[in-house]
């Protein structure tokens, strides 16, 4: 059986974008530009009022789309994650196998997550995540045998924020150093590096064989306000960093040599997705044994084109 290339482990939220005017936000009583969490019932009467809005519907989260950038870029994925048993749990999975992602989990008995985005004329997003079952992965919703069939296991600290999903994640990890598969984990924000600092520090020093933060995020990990700093600090306890930073480029550190990739200039139009595509590149040019350099500019490629038009894929 051919390896995977990346299996990943994510929250699996279904997102749901429309192009609306300022007056529907305001019905929402949430401002624009943020991100709101809301429950089902806040989630449908959002939803009631788009009935006349065209929508575009599809499969989201961090990990699913850094791993359809995988498949796009020709490498095999996999992801685990937790989708419940109703028409948005359907819709996820057939989405996410349409890209050329096969989704590995069973369905559960709780509510798809989901995430409504409105934009308005200004191009500002506003975000109304409804979570439901997606932080909440079970033991059984992964397979052992194709994390041990992979070349590399990806993580997001998103997954951090529900304390039940942690041990199924050590496990995952555990696994993955027990089979000599990579460990890779994304920082996911620097809200989410605040709240847990401690572990991920320990993921950067024991677990992780490549670690992908901003650069708001690599200062928060290594509490530094120094961007030099930051990178010195987290390259000194990790074979492979790769910390971006918008406009000035990305720098990856491996096996103590630096690679300083420039920035593909672009004219930004939604820099949702970004940082989830640059992490395509990187981990389909391990996978693949690629050179640092050549798997950089890649991904600061794609990152461009993400950015430079609506969506959170390329």
């Amino acid at each position: 059986m051919a390896k995977i290339d990346v299996f990943g482990l994510g929250s699996a939220l279904v997102d749901i974008q429309a192009q609306v005017s300022d007056e529907i936000i305001e019905t929402t009583g949430h401002s624009k530009g943020g991100m709101a969490l809301v429950d089902v019932s806040s989630r449908n009467h959002i939803l009631d009022n788009l009935q006349n809005v065209k929508q575009n519907i599809s499969s989201g989260g961090s990990v699913a789309n850094t791993l359809v950038g995988i498949t796009r870029l020709g490498g095999t994925a996999t992801m685990a994650g937790c989708v419940g048993n109703d028409k948005y749990g359907k819709l996820y999975k057939d989405d996410i196998e349409t890209s050329g992602v096969t989704f590995d989990s069973q369905a559960s008995d709780g509510d798809t997550g989901t995430c409504v985005v409105l934009i308005t004329p200004d191009a500002q997003r506003t975000m109304y995540t409804t979570l439901g079952c997606a932080p909440h992965i079970q033991a059984s919703q992964v397979s052992s045998e194709a994390i041990a069939n992979s070349k590399i296991l990806y993580i997001e600290g998103y997954l951090w924020d529900s304390p039940e999903t942690i041990a199924v994640v050590k496990n995952a990890m555990q696994l993955a150093k027990d089979h000599g598969v990579k460990v890779a984990f994304s920082a996911s924000d620097s809200f989410c590096v605040s709240r847990h600092r401690d572990d991920f520090i320990t993921i950067l020093t024991d677990f992780a064989d490549i670690y992908f933060a901003n650069a708001d995020e690599a200062k928060a990990i290594s509490g530094c306000e120094d961007i030099e700093n930051a990178i010195t600090y987290m390259a000194s306890k990790c074979p492979c960093v790769a910390i971006t930073n918008g406009g000035e480029g990305s720098v990856i550190v491996a096996d103590k040599q630096r690679y300083n990739i420039e920035a593909v200039p672009c004219k930004p139009v939604d820099t949702t997705g970004a940082g989830d595509s640059y992490a395509a590149g990187i981990l389909y040019g391990i996978a693949n044994g690629q050179d640092y350099n050549e798997m950089g500019k890649k991904a600061a490629q794609i990152s461009s084109e993400v950015v430079s038009r609506l969506g959170a894929r390329y």
